[in-house]
């Protein structure tokens, strides 16, 4: 019997995650926080960016798009996002692998 995403994930106590990661054209830290299976927030950091200004804007949008969602889905939201750019799409897969 499959058990209910409800079950499985909505009981789930608040917890902060925060991760990192060097890309070629800079480092990034989110600090995801979660509860019930929700993330209530994801906040990015960038540092030693490289980025121009509209790509640091594609990246940030990528964060509150995910605010609000399932934590176990929140790569269907990252893969239907309309941003662009080769930032927007490393942090994006970034997020995918660090959040399943």
């Amino acid at each position: 019997m499959a058990k209910s995403w409800k079950w499985a994930y909505g009981q789930t106590p608040e917890f902060t995650y925060t991760v990192d990661s060097t890309f070629s054209w800079g480092t990034i830290s989110a600090k995801i926080v979660s509860k019930h299976g929700l993330v209530l927030s994801c906040i990015l950091n960038i540092t030693d960016s490289r980025l121009a200004t509209q790509d640091a804007v594609h990246v940030f949008q990528l964060a509150k798009a995910i605010e609000g969602q399932r934590y176990s889905f929140v790569d269907d939201i990252l893969a239907t996002s309309s941003t662009t750019g080769e930032a927007a799409s490393n942090v994006s897969s970034w997020l995918k692998t660090v959040m399943s």
